[in-house]
């Protein structure tokens, strides 16, 4: 007899580009992309599982976003971090696993999340059909969420972004019907202010209590370090945001 297949815990990783990841994306002399292909520490195994882009369940391994943030060049993110740590703190049964649903979009704002969006539908649909080919007695346990920057151009969007992110936040719940799924945002860091120059403004909001509904938890991205465009994190910063996200998760008691 075929042993069961282990359960899934399974987390959502949504927003823009510092959440696809970047880190060790280098500019080559001919003016593309490219990763490195470091990763700072080995978060490699059989416990955490990737929701690809053909819709498969697969070994997870970075960079996760590969095919879901396309036309872009994707490299570390916090994702892979994140579940190492979980893993790392013995969260939950070791007959479990961790299972990564990746649907960020680099350069995407808050506008192009509202729900019916492109962006917002395919986080629907991917994380419903992720679920669906679970294993028996697996769980959605929380939403992963770092956006912002695209947001912090002009005063016009940091007077809208808080209703919009509240919708996002409220309306996801709704929809995967999970009306208290816990939500643990990434507040924005930068040192371009000619890229976002309101990005302050758009931390303080993450940070503040606009963002309106239960079980919405935000780590602070201040003074992480960022790569030479201002705008995203570092492979070691990625791998900070990563166990933090972690560690907010376990100290707050979000688990199934």
């Amino acid at each position: 007899m075929e042993p069961h297949p282990l359960p899934y815990r399974v987390f959502v990783l949504a927003g823009q580009s510092n959440m696809a990841g970047r880190g060790g994306v280098q500019n080559l002399s001919d003016g593309s992309k490219e990763w490195d292909g470091v990763m700072p520490l080995d978060c490699r195994g059989s416990g955490i599982q990737c929701w690809d882009a053909s819709s498969r369940w697969r070994r997870a391994a970075e960079p996760l976003h590969a095919g879901i943030d396309t036309g872009k060049t994707c490299g570390v993110g916090p994702g892979m971090y994140f579940a190492s740590r979980l893993l790392e703190l013995k969260a939950y049964r070791p007959e479990c696993k961790i299972g990564l649903v990746p649907c960020a979009i680099g350069g995407s704002s808050i506008t192009e999340w509202q729900p019916g969006s492109r962006n917002y539908v395919q986080m629907v649909q991917r994380t419903l059909a992720a679920l669906a080919a679970s294993p028996e007695g697996s769980e959605l346990e929380a939403l992963l969420w770092y956006q912002g920057e695209s947001d912090a151009a002009s005063l016009q969007q940091v007077r809208e972004y808080a209703s919009k992110l509240t919708k996002v936040f409220s309306t996801f719940r709704n929809d995967i019907q999970c009306l208290q799924l816990p939500i643990i945002q990434v507040a924005i860091t930068c040192s371009s202010t000619k890229k976002a120059p309101y990005w302050q403004q758009i931390n303080d909001i993450q940070r503040g209590d606009e963002i309106i509904g239960e079980a919405v938890y935000t780590i602070d991205a201040r003074g992480l370090a960022l790569q030479a465009d201002g705008l995203h994190l570092t492979c070691e910063a990625q791998v900070w945001v990563g166990r933090q996200l972690a560690n907010t998760f376990m100290e707050k008691g979000l688990k199934s």
